[in-house]
C-alpha cells in the first residue's frame, strides 16, 4: 500500500503536534518530498534585525542591527553607515524611486539618502511627529510610515521621504486598536491593526496638494494582525499572522487562512508569538513563506505551491527581493546568507501519518513485512557513500532503533531502498532520516501491510 508522504508537518488538531513531521524538507506540488534550500554564508554580523536590497550603484544590501546601519556588497564587504536606536525586535526598511531608504525601529524613523550618503532622523523639522514608528512601505512615489501606539499613519510628499505635511496624516478609528504594520498589492495599501485591517486605494484625479489615498469603506476583515514581523508581501499576496493565530493570505480577491490544520494551536503556544518573524524565500521556482520563533528556536515553512507546512532549523528572520543579484539573500540574527542548492550535511526527517491495513480499524492487528522508498538522488554528485535510516513506531509514541541502508557512490546509487521485517501491530508510523549532502528527493513510499 502507498504511504501518504504529502502531509508535511501540518497536524490535525486532535493529533500530536509532531506527527506527521517534515524537517528541513518540503512537499512539492507533485507530491514528492524535497530538501529546503541550504544557506551559504555571505558575511557574519552580530544582532541583525533586517535586510533590504537596493539597486542603487550596482546593488547592495542595507542591513540593520540592534545599534547600526550597514551596507553589505555582493561579496560580503561591510561598510558602516550610521548608528541607530531600536525599541523593538523588528526593524522595517523601504526605498523610494529617489533611492532614499527609510528605516523604522519603533523608537525612530531614519532616512538614508544614498546619493549624498546623508542620514537624517525624522522629526518635527520634516513635519514628522510619530513617536512609535513600526512599519514603512513605499507606494509609487509616496513613503508610508505606520505609528503603532500613535494609532495613525503618515504619507510623505511625492519623491521626498524627508517631507511630511499635517494634512497627510490618517488617524485610524478605535476598531483597529494599535496599528501593527502595512503592506502593498498592486498599489493598494493595506493597513493592519491589532483588531482590524483597512484597505486604501490611490486617489483618482488628485492634485499634488491632495491626499494621495482614499479609503475603501466597503472593505471588511474579521481579524487583525498580532505581529509586525509576520507581514510579508509577495507578488500577488500578503502573508500575515492574524489575531486568532492563523496564518492568512490576503490578495485583491479576498483573505483566507492558508491551510486548514492544527497550526493555530501550535502557534498560540509560542511565548514570543507577537515577535514572530516572517520572510518570503524563492528557490528553484518555488515560493515559501517562513515564520520564525527565535526564542523557541523553531521555524515553520509554508510552500505556496503545495500549501503544506514543514519545520526548519534555519532561523531566518528577514529576506531580500533578489532584484539586484538575482539571488535571494536572507538573514539570521548573526549572519547574511544566500540561498544555495549546494547542501551541507544536516538532518532531514520525514515522519508519516499513522498507517493501518486497508479496510481495518485500530483494533485489528496487522503484519508489516516490508517498506520501500523510491528516491531521486542526483547521480552526478560526487559524494561518499550515503546512508538513509528507517525507524518504526507501533504506538505513534516510541520508535524502534533506526536501521540503515547504504545508497552507494556515484554510479551505484540506488533509486529504490528496501527494508525487510516481520512486525505485528495494530498500527504503524514510519520515520525516514537522512544526514547526507545530496539533493535528495523522495518520490514515493510503500509498505507491505497484511
Amino acid at each position: 500500500m502507498n504511504v501518504d508522504i504529502t502531509q508535511g508537518s501540518s497536524p490535525a488538531i486532535n493529533t500530536r503536534v509532531d506527527n506527521p513531521r517534515l524537517h528541513n524538507m518540503y512537499v512539492a506540488k507533485d507530491g514528492s518530498i524535497n530538501r529546503l534550500p541550504s544557506l551559504k554564508s555571505l558575511v557574519q554580523i552580530d544582532n541583525i534585525l533586517a535586510i533590504h536590497e537596493t539597486t542603487y550603484n550596482g546593488g547592495s544590501y542595507i542591513v540593520a542591527t540592534a545599534g547600526q546601519l550597514l551596507r553589505v556588497d555582493s561579496i560580503g564587504g561591510v561598510n558602516p553607515l550610521s548608528t541607530i536606536k531600536t525599541a523593538q525586535e523588528v526593524v522595517r526598511i523601504a526605498e523610494n524611486q529617489q533611492n532614499e531608504v527609510t528605516i523604522v525601529t519603533g523608537a525612530n524613523a531614519y532616512v538614508y539618502q544614498q546619493k549624498t550618503s546623508k542620514i537624517t532622523t525624522l522629526s518635527a523639522t520634516q513635519g514628522f511627529d510619530l513617536i512609535n514608528p513600526v512599519d514603512v512601505k513605499v507606494l509609487e512615489t509616496i513613503t508610508i510610515i505606520i505609528g503603532g501606539q500613535d494609532k495613525k499613519w503618515v504619507a510623505s510628499s511625492p519623491n521626498n521621504a524627508l517631507l511630511y505635511g499635517e494634512d497627510d496624516v490618517v488617524v485610524t478609528d478605535e476598531s483597529m486598536g494599535n496599528l501593527v504594520g502595512c503592506a502593498e498589492l498592486d498599489n493598494n495599501l493595506f493597513v493592519f491593526g491589532m483588531t482590524g485591517i483597512q484597505r486604501w486605494l490611490p486617489a483618482l484625479e488628485r492634485t499634488q496638494y491632495d491626499f494621495p489615498f482614499r479609503q475603501d469603506t466597503s472593505y471588511r476583515s474579521e481579524f487583525g494582525c498580532i505581529s509586525t514581523g509576520s507581514i510579508v508581501g509577495r507578488i500577488d499576496e500578503i502573508y500575515y499572522l492574524a489575531s486568532n493565530f492563523t496564518v492568512r493570505s490576503l490578495s485583491l480577491s479576498g483573505d483566507g487562512i492558508v491551510s486548514n490544520d492544527g497550526m493555530p494551536v501550535i502557534i498560540s503556544e509560542y511565548e514570543e508569538v507577537s515577535f514572530s518573524r516572517g520572510s518570503v524565500l524563492y528557490y528553484q521556482g518555488q515560493y515559501f513563506y517562513q515564520l520564525t520563533f527565535l526564542k523557541s528556536a523553531t521555524a515553520w515553512v509554508f510552500n505556496q505551491s503545495s500549501r503544506k507546512w514543514s519545520e526548519s532549523d534555519d532561523l531566518i528572520i528577514d529576506s531580500s527581493s533578489g532584484v539586484s543579484f538575482n539571488e535571494n539573500a536572507v538573514v539570521t540574527t548573526d549572519d547574511v546568507y544566500l540561498l544555495t542548492s549546494v547542501h551541507t550535511k544536516k538532518a532531514l526527517i520525514l515522519q508519516t501519518p499513522v498507517m493501518l491495513q486497508p479496510g481495518s480499524t485500530e483494533n485489528i492487528r496487522s503484519t508489516l513485512s516490508g517498506v520501500r522508498v523510491n528516491l531521486i538522488q542526483g547521480l552526478s554528485q560526487e559524494v561518499s557513500p550515503q546512508k538513509i535510516e528507517l525507524a518504526i513506531s507501533k504506538d505513534n509514541l516510541r520508535f524502534s532503533n533506526h536501521v540503515t541502508r547504504t545508497l552507494g557512490r556515484v554510479g551505484e546509487t540506488q533509486q529504490t531502498v528496501t527494508w525487510r521485517m516481520n512486525i505485528t501491530a495494530q498500527q504503524f508510523t514510519f520515520e525516514i532520516r537522512y544526514y547526507g549532502d545530496m539533493n535528495l528527493t523522495i518520490r514515493s513510499m510503500t509498505a507491505n501491510i497484511t
